[in-house]
């Protein structure tokens, strides 16, 4: 059977199933000659004759029955994968599985997963944990995924990475009574040295912005964290201090003192997507994600 033409089977199933060439025909909306040959054609591609032609219609023969069962699951099997196909090129089904540093994965990730699933209900969304740019660059490049997004710059063969918008890192927690600046007031970057530090994953976007702005790791790391989502928590509860994106602290860390730092210090979102076509999910995330930064590279004011 693997010879055989897929429309051959249909008009043969259809022949079956209407009684004649020419109802076979008329619901086919081809002509009848045109049914007529595609019978042969099965005919000769099988060496046995299916059908008894005759004036009140076609009926199976032996031959003709042993294959209608056979054909019947191949249209159907067919038909269930050209309805899977459909479902996720329209984003009514598949998976996109997305490379992200830990970082990012509240902000900006969240908010775009949610419109994602609004848009795209049926798309299941996979998070790959990344520990860092390089490791996103991988992910992407194998294929394990299909977009990436990495809080610092980072290229691979195959891939393609772009800036999508900068984050302003502030210094967030309660430093103590014998801190010496007031809120608001800009901060060296070197005070971070005066207050224990919480960090988060080894490798991750805020040791390399110490270690590239110090050039050597922070003096006085009390707790390293696993998730950055325990960092956030252990600063909430006083244990420390920690360098996190602005925009976090305003909305995670809700009475939580922060401050800024002179000169500015900034991390850098950036997209990676896997060169050539992707799917039609990868396509709406890498537009959303696009959007939610649209305006980004000017950071926010002191407000």
């Amino acid at each position: 059977m693997s010879s055989v033409d897929f429309k051959l089977l249909v008009h043969f199933v259809a022949v079956v199933q209407y009684g004649s060439f020419s109802a076979a025909a008329a619901e086919l909306g081809v002509s009848q000659p045109t049914v007529s040959r595609s019978i042969n054609r099965l005919e000769t591609s099988l060496g046995a004759l299916l059908l008894d032609r005759s004036p009140q219609g076609a009926t199976l023969l032996p031959a003709g029955r042993r294959i209608l069962d056979l054909a019947e699951e191949i249209l159907a099997d067919t038909r269930a994968i050209r309805d899977r196909l459909t479902s996720v090129s329209t984003l009514r089904a598949g998976s996109l599985r997305i490379a992200v540093a830990q970082s990012l994965v509240i902000h900006p990730m969240a908010d775009v997963i949610k419109e994602l699933s609004v848009t795209a209900p049926g798309v299941l969304v996979k998070l790959v944990n990344a520990e860092s740019p390089e490791r996103v660059a991988d992910l992407v490049r194998s294929g394990q995924c299909e977009v990436g997004l990495a809080d610092g710059e980072t290229s691979a063969a195959g891939t393609v990475s772009r800036r999508i918008g900068d984050r302003r890192v502030v210094l967030a927690g309660f430093p103590g009574d014998d801190w010496p600046y007031g809120r608001g007031r800009r901060l060296p970057f070197e005070a971070i040295d005066a207050v224990p530090l919480i960090t988060g994953p080894m490798n991750g976007a805020m040791e390399r912005l110490v270690r590239d702005s110090l050039s050597r790791p922070p003096a006085r790391v009390a707790v390293r964290c696993g998730s950055w989502r325990a960092v956030w928590d252990l600063v909430a509860l006083g244990v420390g201090c920690a360098l996190l994106p602005e925009a976090l602290v305003r909305t995670e860390l809700d009475g939580v003192p922060y401050w800024k730092f002179e000169p500015e210090l900034t991390l850098t979102e950036h997209l990676i997507v896997r060169r050539g076509s992707i799917s039609p999910a990868a396509t709406l995330f890498v537009r959303l994600i696009e959007n939610a930064n649209a305006g980004r590279d000017e950071l926010p004011g002191d407000g």
